[in-house]
């Protein structure tokens, strides 16, 4: 994607064979807004760990990644990759594990969201998952009926905070931040280990903590929390909102409700035997179990909570999984098998294909993040546009699902010229995923020449399905025709060393004219100022560019026109020959 962030005023493709010039737009990111749940969203949880890299962290775990485990850096392009297998599954929050310790690995997937989100992604949302037993291992209990206590605990979800915000500085930040009615989502578990007098502790000796440390900056603070915390803990705090069965029950399927809100634990299974004797088992049996487990839920449960995605040790995790053998320790001896259908994204397609009919999305929607068409066109003029859309509906976009981007222009009521573009399944990494899936941008390139009379033209792109209705966003502009300037060929071509490049404008603008090689390196520029409607002729010697002759060849000249802030673009092509 990072070849679809535009830093530069114009930039050259070659389509089709033919070399094409792009009128872009200057766009650095596609940072979006994010819409929120209530506490009535069907949602799904999973939780998600940080604590890996090449050769620490777990190590032992019996499902090996794909890829292998050496592969799991901990590093922010190793996070993007998981990132978006999550996205794949139709996972809407993350709850992310707060070790006091990986630091830097929690700090890499942050940059690893933020990155996603600069390049149009909208990624799942994140929320703090406390975890007093791994926290103060081995400390004192912190007792909560003292000002420190209440402290010390507090500064954990604060830490988590400021170390998102560190990296992720833009206006829609506290968007991806996890909420049920505007309230920042916070995760214990099993608050009883580790903490004493926890009856003492309330609602507002949290909430006043972290609004003293953010309120300011972020409004969001000021709406005050929603407290999630483990179904069967014998102690929680009084003011616990929801509760969940996280990581303290061996079951595949777990309903709990607390608070009128019904939330159910789906687990793939569980095989610890690597790290503990005796340990515990819970066979997947190719997925069988966690299909079936998925097969009961319905809407009638708010929630649906993933354990895990990835707790590696203790093999529950659903990310991408090596289908072969699974990787033993003596004295393990049990045998499993990963998929039934020897597929590495088995859960992960399971996952999505349930949640589907589980959440609050529609099947088929998509959002319209960017483009760089012209508001005015030459008359005849051939561009080559790009449309960013993002697919925010539950089915992944591939060509086989039959997912077309159209186009239509009509004047006068009269259609005037229609064409459709096809999703490229060799790219979008749609061979791994499967489809553009939820979430994800897809850059569509799109040419149209403008008709030859003057007018205004009704100009509409939009995603379709065969034999279906067009769904989500529909991009509809007018693009004003008219004869604004023209782009002679140069004379004499082909040339030696010297030719003629004459233009016409019919407008008081700025021009720019400049010679560009095959591979879209600027070469020289002619012209650069402010000019009078008027013909214009500029000679360009070859032979001369800074003390250098340049090659025989095929040379781009483009000619830049800014009429009041529209920019539109005529290219034309060169041959010097010697």
């Amino acid at each position: 994607m990072k070849n679809f962030l535009y830093r530069y005023f114009f930039r050259f493709t070659i389509l089709g064979g033919l070399f094409l010039s792009i009128n872009a737009q200057e766009q650095s990111d596609f940072f979006t807004p994010a819409p929120q749940f209530t506490s009535e969203s069907h949602v799904v949880y999973a939780s998600f760990f940080h604590w890996y890299t090449t050769n620490l962290g777990q190590l032992s775990g019996p499902w090996r990644p794909l890829e292998g485990r050496e592969s799991w850096t901990g590093a922010t392009t190793f996070w993007k990759s998981q990132i978006k297998q999550v996205m794949c599954a139709n996972i809407d929050i993350l709850l992310v594990h707060l070790i006091p310790a990986f630091e830097k690995q929690r700090m890499n997937f942050f940059s690893a969201l933020y990155e996603l989100r600069q390049e149009g992604y909208n990624v799942p949302k994140i929320a703090p998952f406390l975890d007093p037993l791994i926290t103060w291992n081995g400390q004192t209990k912190v007792d909560l009926n003292t000002e420190a206590g209440k402290d010390t605990l507090a500064n954990q979800y604060i830490r988590f905070f400021n170390q998102y915000f560190k990296t992720n500085s833009d206006e829609y930040a506290t968007q991806y931040l996890a909420q049920f009615d505007n309230r920042i989502i916070l995760d214990i578990w099993h608050p009883h280990l580790n903490l004493d007098n926890i009856s003492f502790f309330t609602r507002s000796d949290l909430e006043s903590r972290i609004q003293a440390e953010f309120a300011k900056d972020y409004q969001v603070f000021n709406n005050g929390i929603y407290m999630i915390s483990t179904a069967y803990s014998p102690e929680i705090f009084v003011f616990t909102d929801e509760r969940i069965a996280q990581f303290e029950v061996h079951s595949y399927f777990e309903p709990v409700t607390y608070n009128s809100i019904k939330t159910v634990q789906v687990k793939p299974g569980y095989w610890d035997q690597n790290v503990r004797n005796p340990g515990y088992f819970m066979a997947r049996n190719g997925g069988r179990y966690y299909r079936n487990s998925w097969a009961k839920v319905d809407q009638t449960y708010n929630r649906v909570y993933i354990e895990s995605w990835n707790e590696y040790d203790e093999g529950s995790g659903i990310y991408a999984g090596d289908p072969g053998e699974p990787f033993l320790i003596f004295p393990n001896t049990n045998d499993d098998q990963w998929s039934v259908f020897d597929d590495p994204m088995e859960y992960i397609k399971t996952t999505a294909n349930y949640a589907s009919a589980f959440n609050d999305y529609q099947d088929y929607d998509s959002k319209i993040l960017w483009h760089d068409i012209p508001d005015k066109m030459n008359n005849g003029e051939t561009i080559n546009a790009q449309i960013l859309i993002r697919n925010e509906g539950n089915v992944p976009w591939n060509s086989s699902n039959g997912i077309k981007f159209e186009f239509s222009a009509i004047q006068n009521a009269n259609q005037w010229e229609s064409k459709v573009y096809e999703i490229d399944d060799s790219k979008h990494e749609i061979e791994f995923y499967g489809g553009v899936f939820r979430g994800r941008p897809i850059m569509f390139n799109v040419e149209f020449q403008a008709p030859t009379k003057n007018g205004n033209y009704l100009f509409n792109w939009f995603l379709k399905r065969d034999g279906g209705n067009a769904f989500g966003d529909t991009l509809k502009l007018e693009i004003n025709v008219h004869n604004i300037f023209q782009l002679y060929q140069n004379y004499p071509n082909p040339f030696n060393s010297v030719t003629k490049i004459k233009y016409s404008i019919k407008n008081d603008s700025f021009v720019i004219l400049s010679i560009y090689d095959l591979q879209g390196h600027l070469v020289k520029t002619l012209v650069r100022q402010n000019q009078s409607q008027g013909n214009y002729e500029v000679q360009w010697d070859g032979e001369n560019i800074s003390g250098s002759k340049m090659p025989s060849g095929i040379y781009i000249y483009k000619l830049n026109v800014l009429i009041q802030e529209t920019k539109i673009v005529k290219t034309q092509k060169m041959i010097l020959m010697k």
